[in-house]
């Protein structure tokens, strides 16, 4: 996924639960203007910056950022803090990541919570176990040894996730 997937996802959702029916100018002329040309990552994060100061309160979820590469995840991370502090307390940002390199050291100075993926281990097993008893074709495809076999494999491959 590139930064303009991002920002253009972000735009959207922005779009859609807060102007339902009628965009405003500024993007409606833009729009109208490029809609057969692929969008510029610069204009884009212009865009959400600018939006995202009209809009009062929001909540930006980012999940995943790591499966980015790098030369996503860094430019993303900025705008999202300036999301943050353009927002004046209004932007709340949460971000999801495994903990790369890139991603710990930028975001050094930001409260953090770190959860252990091994603890859900067991979550993991369970869900498995259940969805092979639930599943009318797994229940007829897996049996004794073969059963186990599979739900361990997958808890076990896994790792918390």
């Amino acid at each position: 996924m590139s930064a303009v997937n991002i920002y253009g996802s972000l735009l959207a959702q922005l779009l859609e639960s807060n102007y339902v029916n009628n965009l405003p100018g500024e993007i409606a002329d833009y729009y109208d203007k490029n809609k057969l040309r692929s969008p510029l990552e610069q204009v884009s994060k212009e865009q959400l910056l600018k939006l995202v100061t009209t809009v009062g309160q929001t909540r930006i979820v980012v999940d995943a950022l790591d499966e980015c590469v790098e030369s996503v995840r860094i430019p993303v991370l900025q705008t999202l803090v300036e999301l943050h502090r353009s927002g004046l307390g209004q932007v709340n940002v949460l971000v999801t990541s495994r903990p790369e390199l890139d991603i710990k050291l930028f975001l050094e100075e930001v409260p953090k919570l770190c959860i252990n993926a091994l603890v859900n281990s067991q979550d993991i097993r369970l869900f498995v176990t259940e969805e092979c008893e639930r599943s009318i074709i797994l229940k007829n495809k897996l049996k004794g040894s073969i059963k186990f076999e599979v739900i361990s494999t997958i808890s076990e491959e896994a790792k918390g996730m």
